[in-house]
């Protein structure tokens, strides 16, 4: 027998295999099984084969197999990157790349619909398995003339790994060994077989069930070493080593969510326990861990190429490092654990001339990791979220003055010449549109020595703001709150202060103060607003204050945009950044102050991904950073509210509106006393006031928070209800486009002639109000006024958002119908009178905030009215005026609504005086997602001590049992202020561990219960 344990376990992947289906019923019919079923009688059950025996069967098998019958065995060595390649070379007709934009997590399986037994027996293509399966492998004892079917065997084997083959216990005959390798192959086949419809596997769910379905054919080491009496060390080696290779595939996909306990498995190719540990004696290669932005909790070591410094790796700086057969772009987290030998780590590959992530940014990924049960490099990920930021820039041609003088001097050459010895380097676009002339004349001159051409890095520029540029005059309480802001800044401390101002008090001027001080002492700033719309009029603001417009960042900028504005952060080259939720996570390196402007909004709450609330993790951000932080708000939320009692935040307060300007008087239409017309939905007095605001010529606004024209279409004859395939849901008619949306999944259909269920032409009716049908009820009520509708569906970008403001402001609209996108920031001295149309709207549904964010929401829209000189007057319809949220804001009594609201909670020991943990179990079946969350309360319950101080609620189905096709059910977990929370639900989940085709997500401190 060949010397095969003296070869390097990180070269080798050793299994012994059949070569064929007929190899079973071949060992059953031959002389060697003979043998070995009579060694089984007589040793109780154990088949042992002496070595002289196995020698021969070698010796007859080299010899053409005549005495077997069958195909020669031998040990097939398999370099590792290569069996990672393996399986992708499978089946031409089976596997199709991946629709990422309808976010289809897997390859598709089959012909979009499911991989069936027969299709997989039909449309595997062994020969692509043949042709690429074999470039890794070596055969050993039979090297000198390897058989093709061993190769063939090895696709078969891939193939059969990924999509299943129709091989049972028939195929093998009746022995028990081989009765057993049957019944493996069968579990295999269930599990392709049930992969289903490629819409309804996630990838996780396929790569963790191929994963661990390949650990159960390991069972295969212990049928082998009964035929070969092969140590049982080897098979243990061999198990490790394909537990290697299955987190190396895992971790090239990207999409495994199953990681090593080890992190040396992704390091190297065996277990780093096979060799001996270096002695303290020993020379220790200097090894960094590097963080690398995929989904895994720890660092992996690496070690530092010679003639690289240890001090030339510093923490933050980000380095190309090899991962299994691929190259990815990683952070420097800190010193190497050390805890793999040094032989067998890898080298970073370079370091990226870029500067290093901040130590505060770094400290932020670590502790949200921490504190939302993510993953680190998931969290980094965020901070990373550019990757096209790590490539070179690209190069363009400027020109500029050249040395030579042209011989003939046009008018035209002289303006260009005028204009390049007066301005830096320009394209040759930018030069002929500056200078008036044609491309042609610039190319001339560059042609006659006049021009030279310079290469220079294709770089957006910036304007640059000037922090001392007068702004506007302060009021008494702006002026002593901007003062303390300056201080805060040029102190360079952890501070967090609330600015308490009500709507139309010039809360952003003062902010903008803070942002000067910044500025002057040569430090960053970030500014964070809730919607894309409020950015529009708020750079208009900055820029009448600053001369010059900050970097904008949120999810409709273009690619190019967002690699120069992510670069150019890092670089410093831009001061001021304003964005939603994910700027927070922008690589600042100088950061000197964070703004949450209307922090209590709903908006910074993440709820996909790494779930967390950006208003929170900014306040994380400026204490780890040691930067001061504003929150501004008309109506800070209750945890706000509650930390400013208890000390943690500092407040300052605007009572009264800028510039002389009064708060609007507030009234309360009863419904039940003044109903709207049948079939209509604005009341008597609504219509009334309207109608004297068009009169007036000032503007006027209708609020009502829904989309579309009906929330639902209903068919008058069977009563059949238009639902979202995907969502547990009622399609939204929206009719001027003519189609049925799904606001949760994005599903459309066009809007039908009959009902699809009784197939009835004529008696699909819509029901309820949308902004749609508000617009078409006002067209029949005021035929000359101009009206528009502003929602997310026709503020689609900021320049859209930024044409209706200055259409509104310019008066060239009378009265604009919306939703909540009007509701905050927006300044119209015209807009005198906000209709609400239906102020019960977000009372319902069980939110324990339903009340608070009610409160807030029509505050809001209120302080769109009387901002200048003109009175406001605001229009509540409800049919429940003794509410208390329609209570307060008749009377303007906020602090005592607080006060009864705060009580409440505090009562019930819900936040901010209690804690609340939600764990969203969702997945493709039902009935799979159902058991995997009745099995993790039964552990939650087990493993939770009595003294705990958690309740654990559910499970059961929730608000939106079904979303984008996921069937979901909800955990809610209910805790003291003083419970170890994140290491309960840490527990919990380690506990239950993975669940193929369930996924659980952990939601700490909901915002959303649906």
């Amino acid at each position: 027998m060949p010397d095969y344990f003296s070869l390097a376990l990180e070269d080798r992947l050793a299994c012994f295999f059949p070569v064929r289906e007929e190899c079973g019923k071949a060992f059953v019919r031959q002389r060697m099984a003979n043998e070995g079923l009579e060694y089984r009688r007589r040793h109780r059950g154990n088949i042992r084969t002496d070595f002289r025996r196995f020698n021969d069967v070698q010796r007859m098998t080299d010899r053409g197999d005549q005495h077997l019958g069958m195909q020669r065995v031998g040990i097939v060595v398999v370099d590792g990157d290569d069996l990672i390649d393996q399986p992708h070379a499978v089946g031409r007709n089976i596997i199709k790349p991946a629709n990422e934009r309808r976010n289809v997590g897997c390859s598709r399986l089959g012909r979009q619909q499911g991989l069936r037994r027969r299709e997989a027996e039909r449309d595997v293509d062994l020969g692509t398995g043949l042709r690429q399966c074999p470039a890794g492998f070596e055969a050993i004892p039979c090297k000198r003339d390897f058989d093709a079917n061993v190769g063939r065997n090895g696709g078969q084997l891939f193939a059969f790994k990924n999509h299943g083959f129709r091989i049972g216990r028939r195929h093998f005959g009746t022995d028990r060994p081989f009765n057993q390798i049957a019944d493996d192959f069968d579990r295999f086949q269930k599990i392709a077989a049930s992969f289903g419809d490629e819409r309804r596997v996630s990838r996780h769910a396929v790569q963790q069930a191929r994963g661990l379905e390949l650990l159960d054919f390991l069972n295969y080491s212990r049928v082998s070493e009964k035929l070969h009496r092969l140590p049982i060390s080897c098979w243990m080696s061999a198990e490790k080593a394909i537990f290697t290779a299955r987190f190396q595939f895992s971790s090239r996909c990207a999409c495994d969510d199953r990681e090593s306990r080890s992190h040396s498995n992704l390091m190297a190719t065996s277990d780093a326990t096979s060799s001996p540990r270096p002695t303290a004696d020993a020379p220790q290669a200097a090894t960094i861990a590097v963080l690398l932005p995929l989904p895994l909790t720890e660092a992996y070591d690496y070690k530092l190429p010679s003639g690289l410094a240890p001090e030339d790796a510093r923490p933050g700086t980000f380095v190309r490092v090899p991962l299994g057969s691929r190259v990815v772009i990683g952070v420097i987290w800190g010193d190497g654990r050390g805890d793999v030998a040094p032989a067998k780590l890898r080298e970073i590959l370079d370091i990226l001339p870029m500067p290093p992530l901040s130590d505060g940014l770094r400290k932020l990924v670590d502790w949200v990791a921490a504190y939302t049960l993510s993953r680190r490099g998931a969290v980094l990920r965020m901070a990373m979220s550019v990757p096209a930021a790590f490539e070179p820039p690209r190069m363009r041609t400027v020109y500029r003055n050249g040395s030579a003088r042209p011989a003939r001097l046009t008018p035209a050459r002289q303006r260009v010449l005028d204009v390049v010895a007066d301005d830096p380097p320009r394209s040759a676009a930018d030069l002929a549109e500056t200078a008036g002339v044609s491309p042609g004349v610039v190319k001339g001159l560059a042609d006659a020595g006049a021009l030279e051409a310079v290469t220079v890095p294709d770089r957006a520029s910036f304007e640059r703001p000037d922090p001392a540029r007068a702004g506007p005059a302060l009021s008494e309480p702006q002026a002593a709150a901007a003062a303390i802001f300056r201080n805060e800044v040029a102190a360079a401390q952890f501070h967090t202060s609330v600015l308490d101002g009500v709507t139309g008090s010039g809360k952003t001027e003062v902010y903008f103060e803070a942002i000067a001080a910044a500025l002057a002492a040569g430090r960053q700033a970030l500014v964070l607003l809730p919607e894309i719309a409020l950015s529009a009029q708020w750079l208009s603001r900055f820029e009448a204050r600053f001369g010059a417009r900050p970097a904008v960042w949120h999810s409709e900028i273009g690619q190019r945009m967002r690699r120069e504005t992510w670069r150019a952060v890092a670089e410093r080259r831009v001061p001021v950044v304003v964005g939603a939720r994910s700027a927070l996570w922008l690589p600042f390196p100088e950061l000197g102050v964070i703004v949450v402007d209307e922090e209590h909004d709903a908006a910074y709450k993440q709820e996909e991904g790494i779930i967390y609330h950006a208003r929170d993790m900014a306040v994380v951000r400026g204490r780890l950073e040691e930067i001061p932080v504003i929150l501004a708000s008309a109506t800070p939320s209750l945890e706000t509210v509650r930390n400013i009692e208890g000390g943690r935040y500092a407040r300052l307060e605007l009572p009264t509106r800028h510039g002389g300007a009064t708060l609007p008087d507030i009234e309360a239409i009863d419904l039940r006393e003044s109903q709207p017309p049948r079939g209509a939905w604005l009341s008597p007095p609504l219509r009334a006031a309207l109608t004297a605001t068009f009169e007036a010529g000032e503007q006027a606004a209708l609020f009502l928070n829904r989309r579309g024209y009906a929330p639902l279409t209903l068919c008058r004859a069977c009563g059949h209800r238009m639902e979202c395939p995907n969502c547990s849901a009622w399609l939204v008619e929206h009719r001027f486009a003519g189609t049925l949306d799904c606001h949760h999944c994005g599903f459309v259909r066009p809007q039908p002639e009959s009902c699809p269920q009784c197939e009835v032409e004529g008696k699909l009716a819509a029901c309820g109000p949308g902004v749609e049908r508000l617009a078409e009820e006002v067209a029949g009520l005021f035929p000359d006024i101009r009206c528009e509708i502003a929602t997310s569906d026709t503020m689609t970008s900021p320049s859209t958002a930024q044409a209706l403001i200055d259409r509104i402001s310019n008066h060239e609209i009378d009265l604009v119908i919306g939703t909540q996108v009007i509701a905050k920031g927006h300044h119209f001295p015209m807009l005198t009178l906000v209709g609400v149309v239906d102020a019960d709207l977000g009372l319902s549904g069980g939110d324990l905030r339903a009340a608070e964010r009610t409160y807030q929401l029509l505050h809001q829209v209120a302080g769109r009215a009387g901002r200048a000189q003109r009175p406001g007057r605001v229009l509540l319809q409800t049919y429940m005026p003794d509410h208390p949220v329609m209570a307060a804001l008749v009377s303007g009594a906020r602090d005592a609504f607080v006060a009864e609201e705060t009580a409440a909670r505090a009562e019930n020991d819900l936040p901010p005086f209690g804690r609340l943990a939600a764990f969203v179990v969702s997945g493709r079946y039902e009935n799979a997602v159902a058991r995997a969350a009745n099995q993790l309360a039964r552990i939650a319950r087990r493993d939770m001590a009595p003294d705990a101080g958690l309740i654990v609620l559910g499970p059961a189905p929730a608000p939106f049992a079904l979303l984008r096709g996921r069937y979901r059910y909800r955990l809610l977990v209910k805790a003291s202020r003083k419970a170890r929370l994140q290491a309960h639900l840490k527990g919990w989940l380690s506990t239950l561990g993975e669940v193929p085709g369930v996924r659980v997500q952990t939601d700490v401190d909901p915002y959303s219960f649906l």
